[in-house]
């Protein structure tokens, strides 16, 4: 999942997703509906402008609780490329799976206690200002709901359902009592797709027989997330430990046709190079290595009548660390990458040449000449 980049903090790229607008409009209405039940008698743009900061709280206190992931996993040796704000909340882009019970155990609890420790804050500054500073009920009010927000999300977060915190937490538990990372993984999964089936559930029964749109339609899609996430990280789970062993460059599609960073892209695109059904194509400079991706996106920001005047090195998409993947790299690394969002990764030879592609249908395709996954144990 992409955005727009707002910021940096730590080396770690801050985006938002153009769905976080649709819950920034939705938080800023329900804020100021609840702030002119705090306060009668203000101006129409007093109760607007504080459902607009007390909003802003909120997604400051989720930026708070994703980025205290973050940092800890970088404190332990994991890469962490950003943080993507988006209409459910945060999610942190770490580059690697927790290699110990342990790693997972410091990297998720300290989520869950930023929110509770961000609840106290809010919650006793509002006390503070009603009883001490004479602060107006509008101000104290919208203090005291994000604190009751940052509890309220502390608490869900501990649920024992992967892939939230609660279940993250669970599955170091287990694997580390079991020894057995496949099977702790196994039973945290299941038990967030059951909660996600849960809320699904119980958003249709608030939709259908108590007539509560908006609390039916929230539990339908906060549901329906739990339930795909719990499901694909299952299915990562087996593919990773049917693969367990392999490299990149066994699991990847091969050969790959590349094409040079001077020619002309109408040249590129009419040649027999465009007809070999490729996802992408490697762009490669005089000594023969990658410098670039030519793919459906690149085109996207040129016409047709631009081809003839554009060499494929101006359209190309520039080869960033994300896309690419040593051959010799364990398949587990390009599960975690195709996992947050990427289509396909480029296998890069010790020589910076471009070798192959590694996609999910090629893992697929792996995975079922391997058989079924074996639990160790």
């Amino acid at each position: 999942m992409r955005g727009w980049k707002i910021g940096s903090f730590g080396g770690i790229d801050i985006e938002i997703n153009y769905t976080w607008l649709f819950l920034f409009a939705l938080l800023t209405w329900s804020m100021s509906v609840h702030l002119r039940h705090a306060q009668e008698g203000l101006t129409e743009w007093v109760y607007w402008t504080g459902g607009v900061l007390t909003s802003l709280l909120f997604l400051a206190s989720v930026l708070a609780h994703e980025m205290s992931h973050s940092l800890v996993a970088r404190s332990l040796g994991m890469g962490v490329k950003r943080i993507t704000l988006f209409i459910f909340g945060g999610v942190s882009q770490i580059e690697e799976e927790p290699r110990t019970p342990r790693i997972e155990l410091l990297m998720t609890v300290v989520g869950p206690g930023t929110s509770a420790v961000l609840g106290v804050i809010f919650t006793g500054l509002a006390r503070m200002g009603q009883l001490s500073l004479g602060w107006p009920p509008l101000v104290v009010s919208g203090l005291q709901l994000i604190g009751y927000i940052n509890l309220a999300l502390a608490v869900f977060n501990l649920l024992p359902a992967f892939p939230l915190d609660g279940g993250r937490l669970l599955r170091s538990a287990l694997w580390s009592a079991w020894n057995d990372e496949y099977r702790a993984t196994q039973v945290a999964t299941a038990l967030g797709s059951g909660l996600g089936t849960l809320m699904m559930i119980t958003g249709g029964a608030f939709f259908l027989l108590l007539g509560n749109s908006v609390q039916g339609i929230w539990f339908l899609f906060l549901g329906w997330l739990i339930l795909s996430a719990a499901r694909q990280s299952a299915q990562m789970n087996e593919y990773k430990f049917r693969l367990s062993g392999l490299q990149a460059g066994q699991v990847m599609f091969w050969p790959l046709v590349s094409i040079p960073v001077g020619m002309r892209l109408s040249e590129a695109l009419h040649s027999p190079v465009s007809a070999t059904g490729q996802p992408l194509y490697p762009v490669v400079d005089l000594s023969g290595q990658a410098v670039g991706v030519l793919d459906h996106r690149s085109l996207t920001h040129v016409t047709p009548a631009q081809w003839a005047e554009l060499s494929v090195g101006e359209v190309m998409s520039p080869l960033e660390p994300e896309m690419q993947i040593q051959a010799h790299e364990p398949v587990t690394q390009a599960l975690t990458r195709l996992g947050s969002g990427r289509e396909w990764l480029l296998v890069i030879s010790p020589e910076n040449r471009p070798v192959g592609v590694v996609t999910e249908q090629s893992i697929v395709r792996a995975a079922g000449r391997r058989g079924p996954a074996t639990s160790p144990r």
